[in-house]
């Protein structure tokens, strides 16, 4: 099992435990609770008291002035950007492979950072492993920060507890590759004074979501319950995947709990509900189908409570320890950029090497307490970095010779040869140094061509095949993070990658021209399922080369945008049409196709952080079909309405109150358009050939009763 299904597996625990938590709380009216709730707000009105004038005014101006949106990349002023700096997200350190994010954490002392536990649920866990701190869109340029990396050791210092999901682990002080330290950033220390938030105040939120850029959240953000006794506090503040482990703050950006699960909506046994109603299988539904209607934090005063309960004298828990008295109390002012605290000095702790506590639960406790990191890794972490190694990584093939790529003789017999382009385009194709044809590019199962002048494909082609033998159960989740990757016999001048525009482009998918689901199957290996082979496939999806610009409304065919997105739409109604229903005797096409298909790559495309991104796709589906013989059918796709209506950049998800038509097109048309050629075999087929090319026929709104016919597809 991987981390991304790991961390998966434990959030729904954990939400299943809030949603049963929260239910029982609001049913609580005992004198207990009426008693935690005067001493919290009682401690919450004598923190106000101790305010500055200047402190007020400043939280009441900033929540006047800030807008609507849930959640923002630029953070509401200055002031809180600074206290941005000590949230990283967390990832795997891999090169080869763009870093994707599967946690938050935060700086709470010189060189320690909090996460969850379900997180790092082991000391093992966390090895090989890297905070990414700033990587967030710039103020001004809109350009994205990549940030810098620190390794987490935790060899070094670890702690982790389940029962209130926090893991600490150290981080090196100097970045990998960059001579950025790791104290400039300073921290968001663990505050143990109580009433910093009451039910009503506000929970702000500094997170990664989706493991993708920094985000604010500062609206719509009221906390609705406080469970004292487990130490849980219940919020509206929006998160996503990738969220845990952020710092939830009240107006003043003190710390009052570590992110950790959303909350669903249940039913009276506890199942949970989707948002049309339904109940929610985590075996065939997405995350996002659930119905969250709260998210929940670990209250900080409950996780320093547990700290000081721990055996004293480890020089990094007493770093952690020392800076969480009240800052009112104290008279400790709070900096404009953040919470600075001086960094640790070494000299002052007793050296304990190589000390460990035993302690018994559900916690780990693994402390070297040399009073410098040791840079040399040891042997037994050098294991467990092995261990470890195979349940991070998705299953991919590093040796690209074998790759066979497309075959035009894939259906037999049915010869349908790859795709050409016009003398004036053929220049924009990148060739291998010294030849003078275009580089195709093979992989598994798919072939391609790239446009070197625009960094995207010009073409694809691939072999699909529907068989269930070649096939197996596990979903795009079981197979691993989907990590995208550079193709390394590609320059990667060639290739654009997330920093450069979809992670600013919010609303933009990484579009698969060559789609995930039909190139995921292998043929049989030794008379059984090749599931090694179908996991190839699956990852050699996941190139940067197979990579378009698509909004997520054109793109996705998902339970939000059920006949929707276009591109989703056509590409489920081709796969339908490849599935065997003995009830359907109009389904007589076999289970195999081959699938071409492409951007329109215009020179009036527009542009979005200085590249341009197409407007319109193609895809032409060859098929066998036993009664009526070899049928071609072109689609001519455009995303111009999504881009025109919701823009590439704003936040929240876009509702609809209409359907879309996908719009068939005759080869010739496509070929004008795009300046891409078909085989004048593949003409003959073409279900369009004889028709008109201004408006081409259309698929039907109702999907279900989609067929398939010689003259048209999806027309009655």
């Amino acid at each position: 099992m991987n981390r991304t299904e790991n961390i998966f597996n434990r959030k729904i625990a954990l939400a299943t435990s809030a949603a049963l938590n929260l239910k029982q709380f609001q049913q609580r009216t005992d004198s207990v609770k009426i008693t935690q709730q005067i001493v919290r707000e009682t401690a919450n009105i004598n923190r106000e008291v101790l305010r500055s004038p200047t402190a007020k005014m400043i939280a009441a101006t900033e929540r006047i002035i800030r807008g609507k949106d849930n959640s923002t990349v630029v953070p509401p002023s200055l002031r809180i950007e600074g206290f941005g700096r000590p949230v990283a997200r967390l990832h795997e350190l891999n090169a080869a492979v763009e870093p994707k994010g599967f946690g938050s954490g935060f700086l709470v002392a010189p060189n320690i950072l909090i996460t969850n536990h379900h997180v790092f649920e082991s000391a093992g866990s966390a090895v090989g492993c890297v905070a990414n701190f700033g990587y967030q869109q710039d103020f001004e340029s809109k350009q994205i920060n990549l940030g810098w990396q620190f390794r987490l050791r935790p060899d070094i210092f670890f702690i982790n507890y389940e029962e209130l999901d926090f893991a600490l682990v150290y981080v090196e002080e100097d970045a990998i590759e960059s001579d950025k330290k790791l104290t400039e950033l300073g921290l968001l220390p663990l505050i143990a004074a109580k009433g910093k938030v009451t039910i009503g105040s506000h929970m702000n939120i500094i997170q990664y979501p989706q493991g993708g850029i920094k985000k604010y959240t500062t609206d719509d953000n009221e906390i609705i319950n406080i469970d004292d006794e487990r130490g849980i506090i219940y919020y509206y503040t929006d998160t996503e995947v990738g969220s845990s482990g952020s710092p939830c703050s009240n107006d003043y950006w003190e710390v009052a709990a570590l992110h950790y699960t959303g909350v669903p909506d249940t039913n009276e046994k506890g199942q949970w509900l989707t948002t049309k109603g339904e109940i929610w299988d985590e075996h065939t539904m997405k995350e996002s189908d659930v119905n969250w209607i709260a998210n929940a934090g670990k209250s900080i005063s409950k996780i320093v409570a547990y700290l000081r309960a721990l055996p004293d004298g480890n020089k990094y828990l007493q770093s952690v320890l020392a800076n969480t008295g009240d800052p009112l109390k104290e008279n400790k002012a709070i900096a404009s950029e953040g919470v600075i605290i001086p960094p640790f000095n070494s000299s002052n702790s007793s050296n304990m090497s190589n000390f460990n506590f035993n302690f018994y639960g559900n916690a780990t406790i693994n402390i070297n307490n040399d009073s410098l990191p040791r840079v040399e890794t040891t042997t037994e972490l050098t294991e467990l970095a092995a261990l470890t190694a195979a349940e991070k990584k998705e299953r991919f093939d590093e040796d690209y010779s074998n790759r066979k790529g497309y075959s035009e003789t894939f259906i037999r017999g049915f010869k349908v040869p790859v795709p050409s382009v016009t003398k004036t385009r053929e220049k924009e194709l990148y060739k291998n140094f010294g030849s003078s044809v275009p580089y195709v590019v093979p992989y598994y199962h798919y072939s391609l061509v790239m446009n070197k002048n625009r960094r995207m494909v010009m073409w694809t082609a691939c072999n699909v095949d529907y068989s269930e033998k070649f096939r197996d159960n596990r979903t795009r989740e079981d197979l691993g993070n989907g990590a995208w990757r550079l193709d390394p016999r590609i320059p990667a001048k060639y290739q654009i990658q997330a920093a450069e525009f979809y992670d600013p482009a919010t609303l933009v998918d990484k579009g698969h021209i060559v789609r995930r689901d039909d190139n995921c199957w292998a043929p049989l290996k030794g008379g059984q399922t090749d599931s090694v082979g179908i996991e190839y496939a699956n990852a050699d999806t996941f190139h940067w080369s197979n990579c378009t610009p698509q909004h997520e409304a054109f793109n996705r065919d998902t339970a939000q945008y059920t006949g929707v997105g276009k591109w989703g739409v056509l590409e489920n109604a081709i796969k339908s049409q490849l599935e065997i229903d003995e009830n359907d005797p109009d389904k007589d096409f076999g289970q195999r196709a081959c699938v071409l298909a492409g951007p329109v790559l215009s020179d009036d495309d527009p542009a979005y952080m200085d590249i341009q991104y197409p407007l319109k796709f193609w895809k032409v589906f060859a098929i066998k079909s036993k009664s009526a013989g070899n049928l071609v059918y072109g689609f001519l796709l455009s995303q111009e309405d999504k881009v025109e209506e919701f823009g590439l950049e704003k936040e929240g998800k876009p509702r609809f109150n209409r359907k879309v038509k996908a719009m068939q097109k005759s080869l010739k048309y496509i070929e004008e358009l795009t300046g891409v050629i078909f085989d004048a075999s593949l003409h003959v087929y073409d279900v369009l050939a004889n028709e008109p090319d201004e408006e081409g026929e259309s698929l039907k709104d109702d999907l279900s009763n989609f067929k398939m016919k010689k003259a048209y597809l999806g027309v009655q």
